[in-house]
């Protein structure tokens, strides 16, 4: 393929830093009450993310059909990007209130979707979470519990518990479009800017009662209550980069840009500030 058509066909960029490592450990409430220094990643397999690009899920019930839900992946977001509103992993439409969707808003955010018209936390259509101590510019492990027999949205930044929110909604409504990683399912926009790695969405509550747990890297990906699992592992081919671990679901590199946007190369040669070796 030439490499006009290659950059605009493939806007995420795979950091390949030696090789990821798969361990036992998997998130388990640890029982202290304080996680102590989380173990960020090594970049070896995160992609970037410029705000026009994402990652395409193809349709499929298994979004849809949970009531309990947890999203999880690591982050480092940019710096630079404030109060703007971009989204980690969405599997929503806020114009018709369906689905879920785990964003930055001055804060990580979770929203669950149920009721009828442009979502709206007054008009009674949406329950959210959002907790503003994440930190920009550095890896966190991030996490979203919706518990539906609760009604709880529970937030964890670095396996801490840091938000919680009871509303009305046991069950998001079904929403029969894509699952997107990096940008909004239903428009073109809200992207990501910065590093996404180790994404997981599962048909359960995870950690359940705890005040901190020790994150996982990787996430597993092997366990009957897990949806889906993307590793963006470092060592693929441009169309393997995407793929779910179990490839169950069709994913791909995509963007929505109508001119071709820029690619940044970010070529770390040591792990970020913290980070496991």
């Amino acid at each position: 393929m030439m490499h006009s058509v290659r950059r605009l066909l493939v806007p995420l960029l795979l950091l390949a830093v030696g090789c990821k490592t798969f361990g036992a450990d998997n998130g388990e409430p640890d029982a202290s009450t304080d996680a102590g220094p989380v173990e960020a990643p090594c970049p070896n397999g995160s992609l970037s993310f410029d705000g026009k690009a994402f990652v395409n899920v193809e349709p499929d019930d298994a979004f849809d059909s949970p009531s309990d839900l947890t999203v999880e992946a690591w982050i480092l977001p940019d710096a630079g990007l404030g109060s703007t509103e971009v989204h980690i992993v969405s599997h929503h439409d806020d114009t018709n209130s369906d689905g879920w969707v785990m964003l930055l808003d001055g804060g990580l955010t979770f929203r669950v979707y149920s009721g009828s018209g442009k979502g709206s936390a007054t008009g009674g259509t949406l329950d959210e979470a959002k907790d503003d101590s994440l930190t920009l510019g550095q890896w966190h492990h991030v996490a979203a519990v919706f518990d539906g027999a609760a009604a709880a949205i529970t937030l964890f930044i670095d396996g801490r518990s840091r938000g919680r929110n009871i509303g009305k909604k046991t069950k998001a409504d079904p929403y029969k479009g894509p699952l997107r990683i990096g940008a909004a399912a239903y428009i073109g926009g809200n992207g990501f800017t910065g590093l996404i790695d180790e994404v997981r969405v599962s048909r359960v509550v995870r950690y359940p009662g705890a005040t901190s747990f020790k994150p996982a890297y990787p996430l597993p990906d092997a366990e009957d209550a897990t949806i889906g699992t993307w590793h963006f592992l470092d060592g693929k081919s441009d169309k393997e980069i995407a793929n779910e671990a179990t490839g169950r679901f069709t994913s791909t590199l995509a963007t929505y840009a109508t001119t071709a946007p820029s690619y940044p190369v970010s070529k770390l040669s040591t792990c970020p500030t913290g980070a496991r070796p």
